[in-house]
């Protein structure tokens, strides 16, 4: 895998477990295509894959990191295979519209701050351990209501919607491939998206367009700063 990525000029960061893959790699486009087909032959043929376009490498090295989960969860989920239903990014907004579904952002809060869907629910978490209190805390009372959640690529969803599942909650939904699938496929006149998407590369955001976004990363705390914050 390492061998390969040098080869082709790839940067990024890859994580691979027992629950599966997940990463953002960039590259020329020849070396990306190039990298989907050596997933094919790996045997990770029902890979989500995103893409978006970016005139500088947002990575400053390759990274490939072996961890127990792919999401740090602490153990919680024991069937990672059972999740929410999916929603297509077609249908999301006809379906988060409706007054009876509890919509949900997955992410954490230094995430949410720059932007999120309208009417969603923000747990303020600062890492996604702390979203089992959320769950314990706010949403033990929900257990029968349609709740859809979303986070950046879905892979965060994946690990809460079969933990929800576990713990009883019986309609659990989850946006396919989360918010830059949206981005991607939900033309911006018809966007339920308010503002700009936090990656985790040098780009900081995206914004509808799955451009560069307006923000920074602060040198000291680490967090997005817009240009108001640096004045």
């Amino acid at each position: 895998f390492n061998d390969f990525c040098i080869e082709k000029n790839i940067r990024g960061t890859v994580i691979l477990s027992q629950e599966g893959i997940n990463g953002t790699v960039a590259g020329l486009n020849e070396s990306i295509n190039e990298f989907a087909l050596f997933l094919n032959q790996l045997n990770f043929n029902n890979t989500e894959i995103k893409y978006s376009y970016t005139k500088i490498m947002p990575f400053y090295k390759l990274k490939i990191k072996l961890k127990e989960e792919i999401v740090p969860f602490e153990n919680r989920v024991k069937n990672p295979g059972k999740t929410g239903q999916f929603i297509k990014p077609k249908d999301w907004n006809n379906f988060i519209e409706d007054d009876s579904v509890l919509v949900i952002d997955v992410r954490n809060k230094y995430e949410t701050k720059i932007g999120r869907f309208k009417n969603s629910r923000d747990p303020q978490t600062q890492n996604f351990t702390e979203f089992n209190d959320f769950i314990n805390s706010e949403l033990s009372q929900n257990k029968n209501q349609n709740i859809a959640m979303y986070c950046t690529g879905g892979i965060r969803c994946e690990k809460a919607s079969a933990y929800m599942l576990q713990e009883g909650f019986k309609n659990i939904y989850q946006l396919e491939g989360g918010i830059l699938k949206y981005l991607e496929e939900v033309d911006q006149k018809n966007t339920l998206w308010e503002d700009e998407c936090f990656v985790f590369d040098n780009r900081v955001s995206v914004n509808h367009n799955l451009s560069k976004g307006s923000y920074e990363l602060c040198k000291g705390c680490k967090e997005p700063i817009s240009k108001t914050d640096k004045k």
